[in-house]
């Protein structure tokens, strides 16, 4: 009995570093963004991207466009990312994704906001 207990506890206290842990990461929603900054200009057609909500506004007295899906892994950061190297065309300067909202700024306070959530 004694070592069922002993096992048990064990079990427990080393549970999340063994990958047992049901913990998820808590979603951001833009709203959250809007309430340290974000300032939407105009709605974004979002759905193209496979995203829930897309903004198009100002935060840090930059440009940016917010996008947020349903779960990080969704995001496909190479897509953000060539469109931010882009030197013909586009006037994004950084690609910056916390959770499960990704973003582009034409500079790079903004990113460095978001990523202070």
């Amino acid at each position: 009995m004694r070592k069922t207990v002993i096992a048990a506890v064990l079990v427990f206290l080393a549970g999340p570093a063994m990958g047992f842990n049901n913990d998820k990461p808590v979603p951001l929603d833009i709203d959250q963004v809007v309430k340290v900054g974000f300032e939407k200009h105009r709605h974004l057609n979002y759905r193209a991207i496979g995203a829930i909500d897309g903004w198009e506004g100002k935060w840090c007295d930059e440009k940016v466009e917010l996008y947020q899906y349903t779960r990080a892994d969704n995001i496909n950061l190479d897509i953000f990312e060539a469109e931010a190297l882009d030197q013909h065309g586009t006037d994004w300067f950084e690609a910056c994704q916390y959770k499960n909202v990704i973003m582009l700024s034409n500079g790079n306070q903004a990113c460095k906001a978001l990523m202070a959530l």
